[in-house]
């Protein structure tokens, strides 16, 4: 999953920090972001890599959360 979503996130200019297994949080997996202050890139980075109008849409991420950080 973190390599599909760097290489995605890459065309959009956005930038993987990390991602890793959580704990004490109820999601199965975090991923952190870096995107510079353009959030219209991260919208459409984030709608393509989960897949929104596609019949795969969901399959592997049920549910999703933004935090901004500044």
């Amino acid at each position: 999953m973190k390599i599909q979503a760097t290489t995605l996130a890459q065309n959009y200019g956005v930038k993987v920090i990390f991602s890793r297994m959580p704990v004490g949080v109820t999601e199965h997996w975090v991923i952190v972001f870096e995107v510079n202050g353009n959030n219209n890139k991260f919208v459409m980075f984030q709608r393509e890599w989960l897949g929104f109008g596609t019949p795969d849409a969901g399959k592997f991420i049920k549910n999703t959360r933004s935090i901004t950080v500044y």
